[in-house]
């Protein structure tokens, strides 16, 4: 089933809720399957409310009809609850026969509900983060933030960050504009009913399970990444004369994947003030950003054999050079990011080679996209994981050694044990043909010889 909204954070993944989800939500009795009732309701109340208002007139046209298409029978206004920010805004409450309780916020039309409703000590106050303090406090694990043009379904995991559903109710693809009940709607009847609710915790336990898997096949994919885009770039035929020696081009490749994690990590970050506050704006999701504005050109390039000319290369070349030096523009400012991650000195040897679209394209395929086993390919969430995550996949790299092959080689495996070797000299246990000329990689033990190991954790932080 394919969703109209957009899920933010690291338990609602796109691939979790197309594949884990439904079954799951079935066990407990909770269908997916397109229904009306309440529908109706729903949309004259966002008719009536026609996208324009104060937090009042949001309240009785839009909380109050999906109140009832939830399953609760009352909507009242509750206390303030103190947080570490002092007192704030406790919402209100819809509350089923049952005892069930589900907060939620309605704020006026002309309010952004990321942005900070005031200035100086009070700018940490926008709706979306003092709803996310309220629920923590109150240990409730979920809620509802709408101005009438859209609505936030908020869930606070108590063991991680937390994930939000985003639903645009106004406007032509919005909940007002749709004849029949879309899938949004069903998800958040499913999910913010009063049954709903009470599964939370079987639901964020299952999430994290298919995480896990999904950040595991991230580790063997890293290898294939750099394997991949360095096996390109040594077979361009303009870079011939003026390549380096294979350890520096691994060296040099290392640091460009690194720059990637980050880059991919903080752009989708989930904790409030964790990540990249620039990474909402239009402008970067739409021209800058590695996932949103270069991963559709991948799928084209690989997938439909589309002439992607230069994007590709020299999408990834601006980025790290915006990176590392900052960008100033009136839909759009950037600060330098600073450190020796984006030093043009690191990478120098590389930079000067050809990419070419296929490199970078297979270089992004496997960072932005993972195959687990017995599933379908879907993103990687990077806001699911932890710096422990991004160091372990950093340390399989590590482990690793660079090698050109000189004649025909092969690569043998017997048990657990990898070795690569002359393809005259191997007889059995072959799992790959190596090219002469092709650039490759084997285990190997120096980063263990060497002392080198990962950063401790709070250190990272």
């Amino acid at each position: 089933m394919r969703f109209d909204c957009d899920f933010i954070g690291p338990l609602l993944t796109s691939g979790f809720t197309t594949q884990g989800l439904p079954a799951l939500l079935a066990a407990r009795g909770l269908s997916l399957n397109e229904t009306t009732d309440h529908w109706r309701t729903m949309r004259l109340g966002l008719h009536d409310f026609a996208a324009l208002g104060g937090p009042v007139r949001v309240l009785r046209h839009v909380v109050h009809p999906l109140a009832e298409a939830l399953g609760y029978q009352d909507v009242q206004r509750e206390e303030a609850i103190v947080t570490r920010e002092g007192p704030e805004d406790g919402g209100h409450s819809m509350r089923a026969a049952s005892g069930a309780l589900l907060r939620v916020w309605s704020f006026g039309s002309d309010s952004d509900l990321d942005a900070p409703n005031k200035r100086g000590a009070l700018a940490r106050i926008s709706p979306i983060r003092g709803a996310a303090r309220v629920l923590r406090a109150s240990g409730e694990t979920a809620g509802i933030v709408t101005n009438g043009t859209a609505l936030r379904f908020l869930l606070c995991d108590p063991a991680g960050p937390d994930s939000q559903i985003v639903v645009a109710l106004a406007g032509r693809s919005g909940w007002e504009s749709q004849p029949t009940a879309p899938p949004s709607y069903r998800l958040l009847r499913a999910l913010a009913s009063p049954a709903g609710i009470a599964a939370s915790g079987e639901i964020f336990d299952a999430a994290r399970l298919h995480q896990a898997g999904v950040t595991k096949a991230l580790r063997s994919q890293a290898r294939a990444a750099i394997e991949d885009f360095l096996g390109c770039v040594v077979a361009q035929p303009g870079n011939a004369a003026a390549l380096p020696a294979p350890k520096i081009l691994w060296r040099q490749a290392l640091t460009i994947i690194y720059r990637l994690l980050f880059i991919l990590k903080l752009e989708s970050s989930a904790e409030p003030g964790g990540g990249f506050g620039f990474a909402a704006s239009d402008t970067w999701r739409r021209a800058i950003s590695p996932n949103r504005a270069l991963g559709p050109l991948v799928r084209r390039h690989l997938d439909l054999q589309h002439d992607t000319g230069r994007l590709l290369e020299d999408g990834l070349r601006l980025l790290f050079q915006i990176c590392r030096d900052g960008l100033t523009h009136s839909a759009l400012s950037i600060a330098p990011l600073g450190g020796g991650l984006f030093d043009p000195s690191t990478t120098e040897a590389l930079d000067a080679l050809q990419w070419g679209e296929r490199a970078v394209a297979l270089l992004l395929d496997r960072l932005l996209w993972t195959e687990p086993r017995a599933r379908e390919r879907e993103r990687v969430h990077y806001g699911a994981l932890d710096v422990e995550e991004l160091g372990r996949v950093y340390e399989a790299l590590l482990d690793l050694e660079p090698d050109r092959a000189t004649e025909p080689m092969v690569r043998v495996r017997r048990g657990r044990v990898e070795a690569v070797l002359p393809a005259a000299s191997a007889i059995e246990g072959i799992v790959e043909h190596i090219a002469a000329g092709r650039f490759f990689l084997r285990t190997g033990i120096g980063r263990r010889s060497g002392g080198a190991y990962y950063t401790p954790h709070a250190f990272v932080r």
